[in-house]
């Protein structure tokens, strides 16, 4: 399947828009939030760019290496980890865009 120019542009700029809002927030409810909308359109995107793949994994890294919240409950903290499990396991099961072409 065909993966559109504008397409690309458009997670692109979702995803850089995405970083910038996980980098600037402290609050634990918002990032993982922002996890959970990422992970939706990860898990809907046919193809990904060699770099959007790397921007991701960064955005993983990030997540993974936050330290929990003392003030964050055990239901907080699950959503958080869930949230994490299916972006990691998107990313295992979409193609990167060069890829793709190729098949």
């Amino acid at each position: 399947m065909s993966v559109s120019l504008a397409a690309k542009a458009g997670l692109a700029l979702i995803l850089v828009g995405g970083v910038v809002e996980f980098r600037g927030t402290n609050d634990p409810a918002t990032r993982t939030d922002f996890l959970e909308r990422l992970a939706v359109r990860v898990e809907h995107a046919h193809t990904v760019t060699p770099q959007t793949r790397e921007v991701l994994s960064r955005v993983v890294e990030r997540a993974l290496k936050a330290p929990v919240r003392n003030n964050s409950d055990a239901k907080d903290e699950a959503r958080r980890q869930l949230a994490i499990v299916r972006l990691e396991s998107a990313l295992r099961a979409i193609p990167t865009a060069a890829t793709a072409a190729g098949n």
